[in-house]
């Protein structure tokens, strides 16, 4: 029965054909100002009253004093003492790593340390 039932959808699905069914109901234009032009607009009255050379301006200062003085990071706070760590990124390799052509080009048991390769 459930065969019967996919054959019979199967074949009814290849006669149904996309077809454009026309207009259900009125349409009107589109009311909304395009957001392109909005902006455009907005940027045009910002350049002629000068508004956008004085905000480019405090851009400019505050890009400056965060670089040369960047804020501080919520829950860090200054260190009491001075301290360093080295870390060295190298692993043992657990198997042979090959490129795209099948070359074994790192093989396993070897140690690798990207940053011979890669700068950090």
């Amino acid at each position: 029965m459930r065969c019967r039932g996919l054959i019979a959808l199967l074949i009814w699905g290849q006669s149904v054909a996309a077809a454009d069914l026309g207009t259900w109901g009125d349409l009107w234009p589109v009311k909304e100002p395009d957001m392109l032009t909005v902006i455009m607009q907005r940027l045009t009255a910002l350049e002629q009253s000068g508004e956008m050379g004085r905000k480019m301006d405090a851009f400019k200062e505050r890009v400056i004093r965060n670089s040369l003085r960047p804020p501080a990071v919520p829950g860090i706070g200054r260190t009491e003492k001075y301290g360093s760590r080295l870390f060295d990124p190298s692993v043992r390799l657990a198997a042979d790593i090959r490129d795209n052509e099948g070359r074994v080009f790192a093989r396993q048991g070897e140690v690798m340390n990207p940053l011979q390769y890669v700068p950090f």
